[in-house]
């Protein structure tokens, strides 16, 4: 990669990785940097930069566009920033700020919907169980059912309609969970119809 980095985000379209922010070094120098990873012909390429520096983000993908959420732009402070990137016109664009701000938090998107979940805002540096609901189609959020667990820098994934939420820790750096949560949509379109279910939980 052109620039070396730790806490970014990672998101593909058309099968194009798109390596978004990070912090370069334990000086904590933030990063907008954009760049793209082609597998095909193993080459990255610069793209318009992000208009918020900052690190330990999340990022979706909902009808050809990346969403960028979160994160920090100054050192144990947590961002409800949400900028949106357009790869058909190389622009980004801000839209309605999360209402939790935070960083070092997992997303995932169902049904068209991106589901954010965890992380921390900052301070004591503490996880918390929140989870909230952006719909890029009305600009607007929604909040749903905490995680049964507290945590932070968990990771996210979705199979059949369900995410599976798991990992992470309560308090930097001194816990690791092997926590596995899952988050199911019993109504696929009614996202507040809800329901956590434990599959394995363990600190």
């Amino acid at each position: 990669m052109p620039t070396a980095r730790l806490g970014l985000s990672i998101s593909v379209m058309d099968g194009i990785i798109y390596a978004v922010g990070g912090t370069q070094n334990s000086g904590f120098t933030l990063l907008s940097t954009v760049e793209t990873y082609d597998p095909a012909t193993d080459t990255w390429t610069a793209l318009a930069e992000m208009p918020t520096a900052k690190a330990w983000s999340a990022s979706s993908v909902v009808d050809g566009k990346m969403y960028v959420i979160g994160g920090t732009a100054s050192f144990g402070s947590g961002s409800s920033t949400v900028e949106v990137y357009d790869p058909a016109t190389n622009t980004w664009t801000t839209q309605a700020d999360m209402p939790t701000q935070r960083f070092v938090l997992s997303a995932s998107m169902v049904n068209g919907k991106i589901f954010v979940i965890g992380g921390t805002e900052g301070g004591d540096f503490r996880g918390i169980p929140t989870v909230e609901v952006y719909d890029p189609a009305t600009d607007t959020w929604t909040t749903e059912s905490d995680m049964p667990t507290v945590r932070a820098r968990l990771a996210t994934s979705v199979v059949d309609g369900t995410i599976y939420a798991i990992g992470g820790g309560e308090v930097f750096p001194t816990d690791a969970f092997p926590t596995v949560e899952a988050f199911t949509l019993t109504a696929i379109t009614a996202v507040s119809a809800t329901t956590w279910a434990t599959i394995k939980q363990g600190k």
